[in-house]
């Protein structure tokens, strides 16, 4: 299969978040506690890592400005 890389600099990014999930991740039983009480408080998404909210947030603010 062929990857088309639309953002080049997404390659560097996505390599930076493989490497600290790697390094400083969660355990799986810590995981599943996020999950097991957003599915008991009906969230939508699941933030393990709020530290990572602004990256999240300039990439949102990215997408909406080429709307």
């Amino acid at each position: 299969m062929k990857v088309v890389v639309v953002d080049p600099g997404l390659i560097d990014r996505r390599e930076t978040v493989y490497s600290t999930l790697e390094q400083e991740g969660i355990s799986p039983e810590d995981l599943t506690a996020l999950v097991v009480d957003a599915i008991a408080e009906r969230k939508i998404h699941i933030f393990s890592h709020p530290e990572w909210f602004d990256v999240r947030q300039q990439r949102v603010d990215k997408v909406r400005t080429r709307l």
